[in-house]
């Protein structure tokens, strides 16, 4: 009976918010990643779908003819930056052109959603906390 006690004590000692912010501090580099991954598939942040590289682009530059994914340099996805800011995360690029970007392409160019969400969120935020919660309590999950 001891040992039941002792992990309910440690349960209603656990600092859920704690918790949570550091799940979400701690996996920052992969919602970044997540979200180069939707720009390489030519998605915006609520799903729908870019633009197609234009005539010009496609016939003078080379580009094919599929959704643009904001990678002709590398460097605006290259200077992603995400950021718990409370309750909320926020994510922008350090790359000269992001505000520029932003105009044209809307501010879906950052974030994730659907699919993108759903992966962040089962393979690096669900972990992240349940690392956690097994660290302070002992309990274990299962797969």
């Amino acid at each position: 009976m001891g040992g039941i006690l002792k992990i309910l004590k440690k349960v209603q000692a656990l600092d859920t918010d704690k918790v949570i912010n550091d799940a979400f501090d701690n996996t920052m580099d992969a919602y970044e990643e997540i979200n180069r991954e939707r720009m390489q598939d030519g998605v915006r942040s609520d799903g729908s779908t870019m633009p197609n590289y234009s005539f010009i682009s496609q016939t003078v530059y080379g580009y094919p003819d599929e959704p643009i994914k904001l990678k002709a340099t590398g460097a605006f996805q290259a200077g992603l930056e995400a950021k718990r800011n409370g309750d909320s995360i926020g994510i922008t690029s350090t790359d000269s052109k992001s505000d520029m970007l932003e105009d044209r392409y809307g501010e879906e160019i950052f974030g994730t959603g659907g699919a993108y969400k759903k992966a962040y969120q089962d393979e690096h935020l669900r972990p992240a906390m349940n690392r956690q919660i097994t660290e302070v309590t002992g309990l274990k999950f299962g797969k």
